[in-house]
């Protein structure tokens, strides 16, 4: 009986830990995100349709990191880095489509 109850407390200790964050199960919609509003950008740039400088970069230098800010829904935002600028998605639970979802930052020195 002690053994079935401490294999049942261990599992009960293991199981969240397992489980992905929310920030981590947003992961795949963050690189989503970011591949589109660069698109949006500087895919004309990266053509040679448009005589401009980048807005983010040739390409990421980084996948999606979470990154802790404490402004945000449950302490961190998404973060993609780019040679001239980073993209950001403060507010998981904002308006996907929306032109503004991800923002840009400044890389910290």
């Amino acid at each position: 009986m002690r053994v079935a109850r401490g294999l049942l407390l261990l599992g009960m200790l293991l199981v969240p830990a397992s489980l992905p964050s929310p920030a981590a199960a947003d992961h795949g919609n963050a690189a989503e995100a970011f591949r589109r509003a660069w698109e949006r950008t500087d895919i004309l740039v990266s053509t040679g349709e448009v005589d401009r400088t980048w807005m983010w970069g040739p390409a990421p230098i980084t996948g999606v990191i979470h990154e802790p800010y404490a402004e945000s829904e449950n302490g961190v935002r998404n973060v993609q880095y780019y040679d001239k600028s980073r993209m950001e998605i403060t507010h998981l639970s904002a308006d996907r489509d929306s032109e503004w979802y991800v923002t840009n930052g400044l890389h910290a020195s």
